[in-house]
């Protein structure tokens, strides 16, 4: 049950702080101005629905394409747009400012995590960041805690 006292409205307003201070920051600005050029060029969105109705209509046909002798053609067509579409200026212009405003929100989620707890694991989402152990599945192993009482208390049941 959630309880509303001062504590969740001082929550609330370092939450509106935080995020009034990410949109000063130079690379909220810069993803901001990249993006509306990424959305104001006619061309380059023609281009984006083009392939997205060429995958469209080649996830439809999935089923018979084995069948379609010209399938490594649409294939190969589909990969060429693709990459005609990852190299475009503007493209990679976004996924460039998308990263660096993407690093400063994991350096955030990792500093609040940290003051929670050092065992906190934060999928950060970004190419080069440090991957840790892949925790395994299971009764007592979904949560990773540093005392390791969960593990003591199954200890104790077997």
């Amino acid at each position: 049950m959630l309880v509303i006292n001062e504590d969740l409205f001082a929550i609330e307003d370092a939450i509106d702080y935080l995020i009034e201070d990410i949109k000063k920051t130079e690379e909220f600005k810069t993803y901001l101005k990249v993006y509306n050029e990424f959305e104001q060029d006619q061309q380059l969105q023609y281009d984006i629905e083009q392939f997205q109705r060429s995958l469209t209509a080649l996830s439809d046909q999935k089923d018979y394409l084995r069948y379609r002798p010209d399938s490594k053609s649409l294939n190969k067509e589909i990969l060429r747009q693709k990459r005609e579409l990852d190299l475009h200026p503007k493209v990679v212009a976004l996924r460039i400012a998308e990263v660096d405003l993407q690093t400063i929100l994991a350096e955030i989620a990792e500093s609040i995590a940290e003051t929670v707890s050092s065992t906190i694991f934060i999928d950060t989402g970004l190419p080069l960041a440090e991957r840790r152990e892949r925790i395994t599945k299971g009764i007592y192993r979904n949560i990773k805690e540093g005392n390791s009482a969960c593990l003591k208390d199954k200890i104790e049941l077997e």
